[in-house]
């Protein structure tokens, strides 16, 4: 994905919807010199932009409301720069996004979750408490919410078809230096579909065997193959 990196004496980001815009004008020095609610309309636009025209170059999110604006800029000839929303450097470090606070982080706190994973979506219901001391959040708002996990152990992770049930626990077949299989009982974290957690009872590095089926008892000496990679 390519950069722009042209320089101008003004930067207009536009957030853009259907039926109204938001825009921030900076200049080259970063400072602010407009931001302002506006109707999506092009004379709404021209108008607002009009005494920084000089130098200006437009640059909006690839979303679906975008060609009218496009057209607007090529027929004025304004720079337009159509951007990818994953791509807009300007709100990566963002922890909280919506339309009109893209560029501004709130950090919060996860307050409490569900405890358990919805079966059809997979998703955990999580509350996070946000400080908003200036109302700048309001109901019916949307976030884009980045968690950040302070971790000082991290698990192993293994294929999901490793485990198997032995005496009703969980066990992991591992080899010995001399490829020999030998079942050892594990704790599991968490359960990522196609590959789980194991949290106590292995050690980064070590080899399992993957679907070792019932048929495969304990000591018994086994040619190792790499999984095939996907």
């Amino acid at each position: 994905m390519r950069a722009y990196k042209t320089q101008h004496a003004y930067y207009c980001g536009v957030d853009l919807h259907a039926r109204s815009l938001y825009i921030n004008v900076l200049d080259d020095t970063g400072r602010t010199r407009l931001e302002q609610d506006l109707p999506a309309s092009p004379t709404a636009f021209l108008d607002a932009v009009q005494p920084y025209r000089d130098g200006l170059v437009v640059g909006c999110e690839c979303m679906f409301a975008w060609y009218w604006l496009a057209d607007l800029c090529e027929r004025e000839t304004i720079p337009f720069v159509l951007g990818h929303a994953l791509a807009m450097k300007a709100i990566h470090g963002g922890k909280a996004k919506n339309d009109r606070l893209d560029a501004e982080t709130f950090v919060g706190t996860v307050a409490r979750t569900a405890d358990a994973l919805d079966p059809a979506t997979r998703t955990l219901l999580t509350e996070v408490h946000v400080p908003n001391p200036d109302d700048a959040l309001r109901p019916g708002m949307y976030l884009q919410v980045k968690f950040t996990f302070d971790r000082t152990v991290f698990p192993v992770l293994i294929p999901a078809a490793a485990v198997v049930i032995r005496a009703q626990t969980p066990a992991v077949g591992v080899l010995d230096g001399n490829h020999a299989v030998h079942y050892r009982p594990v704790q599991l974290g968490r359960d990522w579909g196609t590959t789980v957690e194991v949290s106590v009872g292995l050690s980064p590095g070590e080899t399992v065997v993957v679907r070792p089926g019932d048929d495969l008892p304990d000591g018994t000496v086994v040619e190792p193959v790499p999984q095939p990679a996907k």
